[in-house]
């Protein structure tokens, strides 16, 4: 819903505030839809060793979770601090585990083609 000037200069500060929340929830409510696809994909693609996904993992802002800027800020203070990282082999061998396709069966393979 767009408000003309004349609307806008009309309503009242709470008035106001109650369309923001009411656009931030459809907002909310849209990316809820897409979370939900993403969550059911990714679970249907994830590894045996990896936790299932929630609608959470997928949506922007969800409570608890930090923003990708706040994200990003932790990690560049981690290096200027000299802090290494290095892989844990277990989280590194299962993530290679998951990024592993399945070998085609060979009997299909070997089957000769009718002309």
């Amino acid at each position: 819903m767009r408000l003309t000037r004349s609307e806008f200069l009309e309503i009242s500060p709470r008035e106001l505030d109650l369309h923001f929340e009411e656009q931030a929830a459809i907002r909310r409510e849209s990316w809820q839809r897409a979370a939900l696809v993403c969550a059911v994909l990714a679970n249907v693609h994830r590894g045996e060793d990896i936790e299932p996904y929630s609608v959470d993992d997928f949506m922007p802002g969800a409570e608890g979770r930090k923003s990708d800027e706040e994200d990003m800020r932790d990690f560049v203070e981690q290096i200027q601090r000299g802090e290494k990282f290095e892989a844990d082999p277990e989280a590194l061998a299962a993530l290679k585990n998951s990024l592993v396709r399945p070998e085609p069966k060979s009997e299909i393979l070997r089957k000769p083609c009718s002309t």
